[in-house]
């Protein structure tokens, strides 16, 4: 018996011992995984050079909102998801009035809300606010495929997390996990292809992102809130949808969502969304969402949008 026991006994710290070797060997390694020169060496070996291309996503967000706060002699504001930015984006130069800020559907309405009021607290005399976005970034909350990297780290780093609600800060932190709402912890993720890979993963089968055909309550909480802080500033808010590709499962899944958009608040506050949808060919649209057609006729889309909201704007198109 006594023999038996003595030998559970060195089994145990055996397994322990190894336990420990394991542990800090990987911790050694997910330290090295974010300096150089072991990063690159290590993201090959483990396989994670394809997230290494994602490390820079935050910093796209980041851009956009040291943009919304880099004072100049604008005064017309337009943002809005991937779509609205195949619009507007290259118009830009050719109109200094406006500051077009359209980002893509990761950063949530939180993060359109983020856009609008930092635009607002570094710039006078703002007349107008449009928030141009496809019902498919309405139906966008915080998520595990694009949330972490497109909405926590920018709101993090610049510091604009402080603009939330403390219900919504919550809610990222429930969903993220409350230490990578950390600034020294995002450094890690954002240094190392090999933790992103492991995180992002472990996100994803955690905690799946299931699209739902209804609107969040990011969704309408932000959208309220943009539209609050407009009439606050004395600014006009806009609110309105860039073409879509006419298909069968596009008229569906719109009807559904009209139903549910007219049970929202939001209704009452923009009552004619649903009514600016101007369609066109699907085969215009190659991924269904962005249309692929040259600049006179995405001016043709720009001026059919005008017409369907009865509304002019001064964008110069060329």
């Amino acid at each position: 018996m006594y023999r038996e026991s003595m030998s559970m006994r060195k089994l145990f710290a055996k397994g322990c011992l190894v336990l420990a070797v394991c542990v800090c060997f990987t911790g050694v390694l997910l330290l090295l995984s974010a300096r150089e020169p072991f990063r690159s060496v290590i993201a090959a070996v483990t396989g994670s050079e394809a997230y290494a291309s994602k490390l820079d996503a935050s910093g796209e967000v980041i851009a956009y909102i040291e943009k919304a706060q880099t004072k100049d002699e604008s005064s017309k504001l337009i943002v809005g998801d991937s779509v609205c930015n195949s619009l507007f984006g290259e118009l830009q130069e050719l109109n200094p009035d406006y500051k077009i800020l359209c980002c893509n559907k990761g950063i949530t309405m939180a993060g359109q809300y983020i856009l609008t009021k930092e635009y607002l607290d570094c710039h006078e005399n703002v007349t107008d606010v449009y928030l141009i976005v496809i019902s498919n970034s309405l139906i966008t909350g915080f998520d595990t495929e694009f949330g972490y990297q497109y909405a926590v780290i920018p709101f993090v780093r610049t510091g604009t997390i402080g603009d939330l609600e403390e219900r919504t800060v919550r809610e990222m932190k429930s969903l993220y996990f409350a230490p990578f709402l950390k600034e020294a912890v995002i450094e890690y993720v954002e240094a190392s292809p090999l933790i992103k890979k492991l995180y992002l993963n472990a996100e994803k089968e955690l905690r799946p992102t299931v699209l739902q055909l209804s609107f969040p309550d990011v969704t309408v909480e932000y959208i309220q809130k943009m539209y609050e802080l407009c009439k606050e500033r004395n600014v006009k808010m806009h609110f309105m949808a860039p073409p879509l590709a006419e298909t069968d499962e596009r008229r569906k899944v719109e009807a559904v969502l009209r139903e549910e958009y007219e049970k929202s608040p939001l209704y009452e506050l923009f009552p004619n969304y649903y009514d600016s949808y101007v369609y066109y060919p699907a085969e215009l649209f190659p991924d269904g969402i962005h249309p692929n057609v040259d600049r006179k006729y995405k001016n043709e889309m720009i001026r059919a949008m005008e017409e369907k909201m009865d509304q002019v704007w001064d964008l110069r198109l060329e």
